[in-house]
């Protein structure tokens, strides 16, 4: 088999969808991807994992991601999401059922890079344009990225509780996390 898939809310490598099959054995783990000729028989051993075929850019999306769930409450995760795929998978969490979602964005692919760039200027002048406390984050290219990811989230759901995470331990330069939580799930 050629390992792990690539696309939102599948990762690139580290086996993520084994490992969080692992860790709740009763959860069902839904991953998607815009590959139909994947070869998935690598994850047979994974009773709780499954694979949709999905393009996240898509209008139908969202409702792909809630009929996945089933009903059960679920959180949308993207590891190192190319591009437009972080901004685009963080909108169909938001009009998904999903509690919320956890990106890791990857690289200044396509419109996200021209939006970086964009805001990244715009923050050189003014680091206390946002709600969040991640001024300390601009700097490296990586971080203004996820900076400008974060405040995307904020301008997208004002009301949601959005921050973000440094992961050291997952084994890559490319370590932050944009976390969101719908207002509605807080409490």
């Amino acid at each position: 088999p050629r390992g792990p898939p690539r696309g939102p809310a599948a990762p690139r490598r580290n086996g993520t969808h084994a490992s969080t099959s692992q860790l709740f054995p009763d959860a069902a783990v839904v991953c998607f991807d815009n590959n139909p000729d994947m070869d998935l028989s690598w994850t047979a051993a994974r009773p709780n994992v499954t694979y949709v075929e999905l393009d996240v850019f898509s209008p139908s999306a969202s409702r792909v991601v809630d009929a996945a769930a089933a009903g059960r409450r679920s959180v949308v995760l993207g590891l190192h999401l190319c591009g437009a795929l972080s901004p685009r998978v963080a909108v169909v969490a938001r009009e998904s059922k999903a509690l919320g979602c956890a990106i890791s964005p990857c690289c200044f692919k396509g419109s996200l890079g021209k939006r970086v760039r964009q805001r990244a200027t715009a923050l050189s002048g003014d680091a206390s344009s946002t709600r969040s406390d991640a001024s300390s984050l601009l700097g490296d290219a990586y971080s203004i990225l996820a900076r400008v990811m974060l405040l995307l989230c904020e301008a997208d759901d004002p009301d949601a509780s959005v921050e973000l995470r440094r992961d050291p331990e997952m084994g890559s330069p490319k370590d932050a996390f944009v976390v969101v939580r719908k207002q509605r799930f807080l409490s």
